[in-house]
C-alpha cells in the first residue's frame, strides 16, 4: 500500500447524501459529508483528492501574491467607485429588468459577491471593482433577478441569462479569479 502524507481538514457533518471537499480562502481543507459516513472513508477520499488540494492550493498561494498590494487610501477609492458605479448601473439594470431593489448597499462580505434580501435589499461587494466591468454586470443581474426569483431554479436562470448571455462564463471567471479578490483587505 502506498503511504500518502496525511491532509489536514475541518469535517462538517449535515444532512446530506454526497462528500464535498472545498478549500477556503486561506486554502484550508473542508469536507462536508453524510451525517453516517465512516470517517475511514471521508480520509481516503481526501487522501484521493491530495493532487487536486495541492494544486488549488498553489493557485490560492499565487492570488494571494497578486492582489496583497492595496494600502488604505486606494480601498477607500475602490469603495468610492464602486458606490457610484453600481448606483449607475443598478439603476440601467433595474429599469431593463421591470425591478425595483429596496436598498442598494456596498458590502465587505469576504465570501460572497452579492446578495439580495427576501426584502429586495441588494448588497455588492466593493471588491467587485477589481474586476472587469462584464463580471461586475453579471452579480448586478444575478441579485436583481433574485427579487423576482427568490431561487437558483430555471426560471432564475433564464432571467439571468436574459441579460448577461455570457453569464456562464463569468461565473467560471470567479471561481477562477475570485477566491484571490476576496483576500484583499479592507
Amino acid at each position: 500500500m502506498e503511504k500518502r502524507d496525511i491532509i489536514k481538514y475541518t469535517l462538517i457533518r449535515s444532512k446530506r447524501k454526497t462528500l464535498e471537499l472545498r478549500l477556503d480562502a486561506e486554502g484550508n481543507a473542508i469536507v462536508r459529508a453524510p451525517l453516517r459516513f465512516a470517517k475511514y472513508r471521508i480520509d481516503e477520499f481526501v487522501a484521493e483528492k491530495s493532487g487536486w488540494i495541492a494544486k488549488n492550493r498553489r493557485k490560492i498561494a499565487e492570488q494571494m501574491e497578486n492582489f496583497s498590494g492595496f494600502n488604505p487610501g486606494e480601498i477607500a477609492r475602490l469603495k468610492s467607485e464602486a458606490a457610484e458605479n453600481f448606483r449607475e448601473r443598478v439603476n440601467f439594470f433595474s429599469a431593463l429588468m421591470s425591478v425595483t431593489p429596496a436598498k442598494v448597499k456596498i458590502s465587505d462580505a469576504r465570501t460572497r459577491w452579492g446578495s439580495c434580501s427576501g426584502k429586495n435589499s441588494v448588497n455588492l461587494n466593493w471588491r467587485l471593482m477589481l474586476c472587469p466591468a462584464e463580471i461586475r454586470d453579471y452579480v448586478i443581474i444575478h441579485e436583481l433577478a433574485h427579487i423576482s426569483h427568490k431561487n437558483h431554479g430555471a426560471k432564475f436562470w433564464a432571467r439571468v441569462a436574459e441579460f448577461s448571455p455570457n453569464y456562464k462564463i463569468c461565473r467560471e471567471w470567479l471561481k477562477v479569479n475570485g477566491g484571490g479578490l476576496m483576500r484583499v483587505e479592507n
